[in-house]
């Protein structure tokens, strides 16, 4: 199935971040909250990964189920001066 077009997410937070090995590779997640409350969890590349801390806040970038990118409030606020 493919992912619908792009979606940016504003106000979400990362929760948790959590490294799995899988059949001798390691898989990246990151759990990320909305202002509502909800949470969804999204595999990430390990460079994303590693960029992410838990509770940084910002924008999510997603195309359907498939994490696009996150852009911390501080990274948008430096585009906007």
């Amino acid at each position: 199935m493919v992912p619908t077009g792009p979606h940016d997410r504003p106000s979400s937070q990362t929760c948790t971040r959590s490294p799995r090995p899988t059949g001798g590779r390691w898989n990246y997640f990151a759990t990320f909250e909305f202002p509502d409350g909800s949470r969804e969890e999204f595999r990430l590349q390990g460079e994303a990964y590693g960029l992410l801390s838990e509770g940084d806040s910002g924008l999510l970038r997603t195309q359907g189920t498939w994490f696009q990118g996150f852009d911390r409030n501080s990274q948008i606020q430096d585009r906007r001066n």
